[in-house]
């Protein structure tokens, strides 16, 4: 799973103009005690590098945080 912070995300908005996604069905999302606390509505696709690996091409989803990224694995 790949987000993006809202702040970060206009950043890259504006920079990068990326590809833009909002046409999906808002989807509430929330916190580890699994209550909704804001709405999934947009996502940016864009490449990144990390330590040597990169994803091209990929879908964030942006969200209200105060990380700019968050990477995480489905295998968890």
């Amino acid at each position: 799973f790949l987000f993006r912070s809202l702040g970060f995300a206009r950043c890259l908005m504006k920079a990068l103009r990326p590809k833009r996604r909002s046409d999906f069905p808002p989807h509430p999302f929330g916190g580890f005690d699994g209550k909704p606390t804001q709405v999934i509505d947009m996502a940016l696709q864009l490449s990144l590098m990390v330590q040597g690996r990169k994803i091209f091409n990929e879908w964030f989803i942006v969200i209200d945080m105060r990380y700019d990224i968050i990477l995480g694995s489905r295998s968890l």
